[in-house]
């Protein structure tokens, strides 16, 4: 989160009938997407199992006082993200453009309370915000920024693997941000709601018709507890 990536690990396994020239290519798209975003392949290993497995572990750096964290969002702090959000069922998530330089323009330019990115979907991931910073929030259904591929709201809200950058700044900060961000970026930035409060994590809807409720809290969950 306005972080630098440097080095990348990169292990992987093939089935032995695979055709070289798809393994070959596959490396060829790894070292070509690093070298976009100045990245150095610097090992890993390379082995034969029933099926394609890949494994990437990474490592990059920030500057301590551009450093920011899930845990700092403020009561009365703007909630906004990058891009469009929904549709990844349907490939989205495999075209999309890590927001690097997005979160280096924020960090640098701005006072940037909380941030982290949107791989779980939106509800589930600004729930862990909130519970970091052990805050409320409300969001306004009709300020969600929908992709194309994203039929319903619904989709938004828990598709997952949208990749964008979902971060809070004060008010002043937030004005700021709406004056600068067309000067420099050409990412699309939208204000979903406000932190409302501190207590116990809770995502509250202003619906399109004015009506409040609370945001059922789902997502995609690496780790499901098993019931007893």
């Amino acid at each position: 989160m306005g972080g630098v990536p440097k080095y990348a690990l990169i292990s992987a396994a093939f089935p032995g009938e695979l055709a070289l020239e798809k393994v070959i290519s596959f490396y060829r798209g790894i070292k070509k997407t690093a070298e976009k975003f100045g990245i150095d392949i610097i090992g890993g290993d390379t082995n034969s199992a029933q099926k394609i497995i890949v494994d990437v572990s990474m490592c990059g750096k920030v500057e301590r006082k551009n450093l920011v964290l899930r845990e700092g969002a403020k009561s009365g702090d703007y909630i906004f993200v990058t891009g469009s959000l929904g549709g990844s069922l349907c490939g989205k998530h495999l075209k999309f453009t890590p927001r690097l330089k997005e979160a280096r323009f924020l960090v640098n330019n701005l006072k940037i309370n909380s941030m982290m990115d949107i791989s779980d979907g939106l509800a589930l991931d600004l729930f862990r915000l909130l519970a970091q910073s052990k805050k409320t929030a409300c969001l306004e259904e009709e300020k969600i920024p929908l992709s194309k591929t994203a039929p319903t709201v619904s989709r938004a809200f828990y598709d997952g693997e949208d990749f964008e950058l979902l971060f809070t700044l004060n008010a002043e900060e937030a004005e700021k941000l709406r004056k600068i961000w067309p000067k420099k970026m050409k990412t699309k930035l939208t204000c979903i709601g406000r932190i409302t409060g501190t207590g116990k994590p809770e995502i509250f809807l202003k619906t399109s018709r004015g009506k409040m409720k609370t945001l059922k809290v789902r997502g995609y969950e690496h780790f499901k507890k098993k019931e007893s």
